[in-house]
């Protein structure tokens, strides 16, 4: 598995966000959660945002990737 930080950017009652962090815990997967909702997040926020002017979550980083919503194929590949 990936020797990557992986840092996931999610949003409060995201159900997609919560699939997401459930697989990662059920690979094992260490990660960073940073919740885009609150309020101390925002600088967060601003950098996703200014990546494509909108905003889908969960927005999953892997070293230098990002993985915009839950794709458990393309997560898998980026975690190899």
């Amino acid at each position: 598995m990936t020797k990557d930080k992986v840092i996931i950017y999610t949003g409060e009652h995201c159900g997609a966000c919560q699939m997401a962090k459930d697989y990662l815990k059920d690979k094992g997967i260490d990660y960073q959660e940073i919740d885009l909702t609150k309020e101390e997040n925002d600088a967060y926020l601003k950098k996703i945002t200014s990546l494509d002017g909108h905003l889908a979550l969960p927005i999953i980083e892997i070293g230098k990737k990002m993985i915009i919503g839950f794709n458990k194929r393309e997560l898998d590949d980026a975690l190899k």
